[in-house]
């Protein structure tokens, strides 16, 4: 049997209120994303209310291994005043909104009780990356 973990990003920022076309569903239903920054402490995945952005060059990882359970659309970055002020020299790269699509503990991505669930192959991936302010546990769901 595979195992299956609960994986909480770091989560440097929030989108806007007005993207939500129905906030009811998990993960939410979005038109047009956009991540505001306050803050990155370096994570190549990140969150704000069961939505996702992801790092480029996890973006490609994700896609060469063949993960299921997402699709990637683009994301419209912003930054705010008080990350200006923290970070006043950081450059950020470039993101990608990682779009959740699969089922939970089938899919390699997937929700299930307002989580993101990842499978052992995307974990193993994810752990290539920084991912080091992020929480993982077993999936007991």
């Amino acid at each position: 049997m595979d195992k299956y973990y609960i994986f909480e990003p770091e989560v440097a920022g929030n989108i806007t209120k007005s993207d939500f076309l129905d906030k009811d569903t998990m993960p939410p239903q979005i038109n047009t994303l956009r991540y505001t920054f306050d803050g990155w402490l370096g994570d190549d995945i990140l969150e704000s209310i069961l939505v996702f952005v992801v790092s480029e060059r996890l973006k490609k990882s994700i896609e060469k291994e063949n993960l299921t359970g997402i699709a990637f659309n683009d994301v419209e970055i912003l930054i705010s005043e008080q990350f200006n002020e923290l970070y006043p020299n950081k450059k950020l790269p470039e993101f990608y909104w990682l779009k959740i699509t699969g089922i939970a503990k089938k899919d390699d991505f997937g929700c299930a009780d307002k989580r993101l669930i990842v499978s052992q192959k995307a974990l193993s991936l994810l752990e290539g990356f920084n991912i080091e302010h992020a929480d993982v546990e077993e999936c007991k769901i």
